[in-house]
């Protein structure tokens, strides 16, 4: 631990402030370090219910919390994937499921196998070779399935290749993580901030409304959209990504339900952005995403609620955003985290594994590396890698599109990132691309979405000759055989997985 660190305050509550929170706590104490975490009950948080990639689990292995209790605590569901409909033409649908998808041919991948056979059938997706999008389908759940012992290398387990995350309310994950905090000895203030004071160090204290000032020797900044600290008192630069994530605006309302969930998040594209679904244990949360520039308040909240199933138990409310990122969220005795460090759409569910990826980050450089000097510089360099990564990801969903709407024609000409267009350009050129080691999204997804969403279509140029098509169509049908055959034989269904750990965990 740097040993001039000895006290470090956390400014926000929200799932942001309590997950640094119960992450650092786990180390702190040893090192002799306080940590307090300072909010105002009087602002609220954005959360309107999340859902989340498999990396929610590092967050919860860290802090020593299982699904188990997150279903029974935040009203939690499992999620295999995203459906997506209408973002390549209205009226298809794909999924993009987690885990693997396929399995090699010999010593070719499985994705040279599938785009050699392109040609020869009339697949538009990869959902049928993907386990976890036909579990999905299927509403059936399991846990991922060991591999038998000294099982052969080529032999293809479907349920060995099982991915998942969580749905669940973020408010009530916050209360979850909160508790975890105090626990382990985190003290909470709720004050409201009105004075940042800044040093040679950068921040130097905080002014509360009733006069008090909180010093500390290390500050992070979970203040939200505004960033009280990095962006307000520190002037981070923030960089602007509406050229290649449009949309600006959200509305958001809660539902009634009482049809089983579905283990998926849906996303559904409309003629000025997308709206998703959201399915817990007893309610399901929607929003309507969108471009201002493309459709009104009004337009997005009647659009909402004429494809809302249930009915409502909360007011419809706005939410405003702005993509893009702090090109240094760590800046002198500062790191911003969650929405005060970036925001990067809500279409991939990545928000929280970009709060719990860098807390774990900081917490191993604050106590594992003695604070050395380069640890700022490899923070946010590491934070501007994955952070562009996930931004060409995202991007693609809205460039890979044949809709007619002038929103959507406008994506296809718009600028994109040039890390974007060598992806592009290399996948119809050659059907493969290069991915950094730190990529959040590997090859399985990107070709899903792509593939999903009609990119290169048919794949003629990748064609094997006619002569040998009909031992790869058999390799394929094989391989969706097996994944349909295995999911088919999970014995529960999401629902009864749920309602199991709920009652008897």
């Amino acid at each position: 631990m740097a040993p001039d660190i000895k006290n470090i305050l956390i400014l926000g509550g929200g799932t942001a402030g309590w997950a640094c929170a119960a992450v650092l706590a786990q180390r702190s104490a040893e090192h002799g370090v306080s940590l307090t975490v300072v909010d105002a009950a009087d602002i609220p948080t954005i959360g309107v219910g999340e859902a989340t990639i498999p990396t929610i689990y590092d967050l919860l292995n860290h802090v020593g919390m299982t699904d188990t209790e997150v279903v029974k605590a935040a009203q939690a569901t499992f999620k295999y994937g995203i459906q997506f409909e209408g973002w390549s033409r209205r009226g298809e649908t794909y999924m993009h499921g987690f885990g693997t998808t396929g399995t090699p041919r010999g010593e070719d991948d499985f994705f040279t196998a599938w785009l050699g056979g392109g040609a020869y059938f009339s697949s538009r997706t990869l959902d049928a070779f993907t386990p976890a999008v036909a579990a999905a389908r299927k509403g059936r759940f399991a846990r991922v399935a060991e591999r038998p012992a000294g099982a052969a290398q080529h032999l293809y387990y479907p349920l060995c290749e099982l991915s998942y995350a969580l749905h669940f309310d973020a408010a009530l994950l916050a209360r979850e993580l909160r508790a975890n905090a105090l626990r382990n000895g985190v003290v909470h203030r709720s004050s409201k901030i009105v004075a940042v004071e800044t040093g040679e160090r950068g921040i130097a204290a905080l002014r509360t409304g009733d006069g008090e000032l909180i010093e500390a020797d290390f500050f992070i900044d979970c203040s939200g959209l505004t960033g009280v600290l990095s962006r307000a008192a520190l002037g981070g630069m923030f960089e602007d990504w509406r050229a290649y994530l449009p949309c600006d605006r959200a509305i958001a309302v809660q539902t009634a339900r009482s049809t089983a969930p579905n283990p998926y998040t849906r996303s559904v594209a409309h003629r000025a952005g997308w709206r998703w679904e959201i399915q817990l244990q007893s309610r399901t949360g929607n929003g309507c995403v969108y471009s201002s520039d493309h459709m009104s308040d009004d337009e997005a909240t009647d659009l909402l609620m004429s494809e809302v199933a249930g009915e409502a138990i909360n007011q419809p409310r706005r939410i405003d955003f702005r993509t893009g990122r702090l090109a240094e969220p760590w800046e002198a005795n500062c790191v911003a985290l969650g929405l005060a460090a970036g925001f990067l759409e809500p279409l991939e569910s990545t928000s929280i594994h970009l709060i719990s990826k860098y807390a774990l980050l900081l917490e191993q450089m604050l106590f594992d590396n003695a604070g050395k000097p380069d640890d700022r510089g490899r923070f946010n360099a590491m934070w501007r890698a994955e952070t562009e990564e996930i931004r060409d990801f995202l991007s693609a969903h809205y460039v890979v599109n044949q809709r007619d709407e002038p929103f959507w024609t406008e994506r296809r000409d718009a600028k994109r990132p040039p890390s974007l267009d060598r992806k592009l350009q290399a996948f119809a050129q050659t059907g493969w691309f290069d991915l950094p080691d730190h990529a959040l999204f590997g090859h399985d997804s990107w070709f899903q979405v792509l593939i999903g969403q009609g990119f290169a279509l048919d794949y003629p140029q990748f064609a094997i000759p006619r002569a040998e098509a009909p031992g790869l169509l058999q390799f394929l049908q094989n391989v969706a055989r097996a994944v349909d055959v295995e999911t088919s034989a999970i014995p529960r269904s999401h629902q009864q997985v749920i309602h199991s750990l709920v009652e008897g965990g």
